[in-house]
């Protein structure tokens, strides 16, 4: 505390053998101080809610439902299943089931 008075260059405590209180300049910076740590703090909370926000959007627009795929049979074989595994890591809730 000492040397955060020496920083200031102003006491923050009336110090005697008997109490401790804030003096004028010590009650309105610890008022700021802790105005200002809530500030921080309720800005983070925003922020997360915000990405939080943000992230449900996505999952509430993303494609979901059934495809029936048909292709011809080396395409099928060969390039589909390429395909259809890269569609199914972007588009978990989508289901396809090849035609046959």
């Amino acid at each position: 505390m000492a040397r955060l008075e020496d920083y200031l260059e102003d006491a923050l405590l009336h110090r005697t053998t008997r109490s401790i209180r804030l003096t004028e300049i010590g009650l309105f910076f610890f008022f700021f101080f802790f105005f200002f740590f809530f500030f921080e703090r309720s800005k983070r909370v925003l922020e997360a809610a915000a990405t939080a926000e943000s992230a449900m959007s996505r999952v509430r627009n993303a494609l979901r439902g059934k495809v029936t795929v048909a292709a011809p049979h080396g395409i099928g074989e060969r390039v589909l299943p390429q395909i259809l595994l890269r569609f199914r890591r972007r588009h978990s809730s989508v289901e396809y089931r090849a035609a046959g």
